[in-house]
């Protein structure tokens, strides 16, 4: 409600910003929204802080104390990310919300396939004026990474939620210097953004975003490195739902050097399958 009110007083206070004009004929359907996505964005706006609004949200949600909530840009003013596709024309689509429910009339509650003629190529960050921006990567993620024993890719929509995390210069790097296990957390049901993905082109997606924005010197590493090599350097063990639909080839994983570990499952109806919640719970914490 919050964030409601602030974009009525934001367009109304000056209809001629591009930041009302660009609403003008994309509505928003707040009876989709999530009701925390609502709360936390009107406490960033309402704070007009970032960890701010993370740590009311922490406290409000009952997050542990000893969990970290960080964000990987620390920024506070408009931020979103564009993609361009992998066709002829190299289309590019400028919003999370149309990178993940393009078409005015796609039902943002379905979980029908990506409707376009070609997948998501590279995803980039863009700023208010949609020029593309580089952000910085927030500080605090350093500590956090290099003291880490385990990195978790997901779950989640790959391009909108796991890559845009990615792609800040200086993330890949850090990952790859962590030494423990890394782990990518497989959907157990390809969503719009990845309707014909194997749980190869995870792990070449994930591997192509932690490489696209580095420095020269890491790249030139990077590229000196078998394929195996440098898919280790990012992901090294999968974690699948039992019956996912995503295909896994297990031989390839194997050439990779990627560990798979099968978790118990739950059937969530409609071709959907979910990790069971125990399960998951036993295996990010064995050891």
């Amino acid at each position: 409600l919050v964030h409601f009110q602030v974009q009525l007083l934001q367009t109304a206070s000056n209809p001629y910003s591009s930041h009302a004009q660009q609403r003008e004929d994309r509505p928003f359907n707040f009876s989709h929204g999530s009701v925390g996505n609502f709360f936390f964005t009107g406490a960033r706006i309402f704070f007009n802080s970032l960890p701010s609004a993370i740590t009311m949200w922490s406290f409000i949600s009952g997050i542990a104390s000893e969990t970290a909530v960080l964000p990987v840009v620390n920024i506070n003013r408009s931020l979103t990310i564009g993609c361009t596709l992998n066709d002829a024309a190299l289309t590019t689509i400028i919003g999370q919300n149309e990178i993940s429910h393009p078409g005015r009339a796609v039902n943002k509650n379905s979980d029908e396939a990506f409707p376009n003629n070609a997948q998501i190529d590279t995803v980039f960050y863009v700023n208010e004026y949609n020029q593309t921006v580089q952000p910085a990567l927030n500080p605090d993620i350093h500590a956090r990474l290099a003291a880490s024993s385990r990195v978790v890719y997901g779950m989640g929509s790959l391009f909108t939620s796991i890559v845009p995390c990615l792609i800040v210069g200086g993330m890949g790097e850090r990952i790859a210097a962590c030494r423990g296990e890394k782990l990518l957390l497989l959907n157990g049901y390809p969503d719009r953004e990845t309707a014909s993905f194997t749980a190869a082109d995870f792990v070449h997606a994930i591997v192509k975003a932690c490489c696209s924005n580095e420095s020269q010197a890491f790249l030139d590493r990077m590229n000196a490195m078998t394929g195996r090599a440098r898919v280790n350097q990012f992901v090294n063990i999968i974690v699948a739902p039992n019956n996912t639909s995503i295909p896994v080839d297990e031989a390839w994983a194997a050439s990779m050097g990627l560990q798979i570990i099968w978790v118990a499952s739950v059937d969530a109806g409609n071709g959907r399958v979910l990790f069971r919640d125990d399960a998951l719970v036993d295996v990010l914490f064995a050891g």
